[in-house]
């Protein structure tokens, strides 16, 4: 094979890599917004049952 021939398969085989290095990364970026967005939901539905909670205990304590 000639040096052209090994650059050119040098060159695909590093653009193949980065595809798949940008696919991992767009894979994983993907999966922390997801989990940002449970987290988020979690402690919103958390906050509303203490708020909740804390409001039957003010009608209680004031009957």
């Amino acid at each position: 094979m000639t040096t052209q021939r090994w650059l050119q398969l040098a060159t695909a085989l590093t653009a193949l890599l980065l595809v798949f290095m940008i696919a991992i990364a767009w894979r994983s970026a993907v999966e922390e917004q997801r989990r940002a967005s449970d987290i988020g939901a979690r402690t919103q539905a958390t906050m509303e049952r203490i708020e909740a909670r804390a409001n039957a205990l003010e009608n209680e304590a004031g009957r």
